[in-house]
């Protein structure tokens, strides 16, 4: 599969990955981002960020064409970093599976996989 550079608009319903025929939904709520990034991550570890540019509330979405059950997936989230009132943003990204059926969007490393090394401008 080619690495896709960007996302079509998507459904915001179920939360989580749900793959199609066509690729995969994206959809996650995270409240006080001010953008999301979908990370695909290669059998080497080797991360391609999808921007998640559609919106309904918390909920940010994309239908990312070709992506297809067992590709590993994260978020990164951009926006405030304040922990005290609650805001985490941005995060790092941890690989998981897209499971058909499995729309709850819980972190599942897949076995033997490693999280992608930290990028310079990441924050502690």
């Amino acid at each position: 599969m080619t690495a896709p550079s960007a996302s079509a608009p998507g459904q915001p319903f179920p939360l989580g990955a749900t793959p199609d025929a066509a690729g995969t939904n994206f959809a996650v709520r995270v409240g006080g981002a001010d953008g999301v990034d979908l990370c695909l991550f290669d059998a080497a570890g080797v991360e391609t960020r999808v921007p998640l540019v559609d919106r309904h509330g918390d909920v940010w979405h994309g239908h990312v064409p070709g992506v297809a059950p067992g590709q590993a997936y994260g978020y990164r989230v951009d926006g405030p970093y304040q922990p005290a009132e609650g805001l985490r943003q941005p995060g790092q990204a941890a690989p998981r599976p897209v499971r058909p059926g499995d729309h709850r969007g819980r972190p599942v490393r897949p076995r033997g996989a490693r999280p992608p090394p930290r990028r310079p401008d990441d924050p502690e």
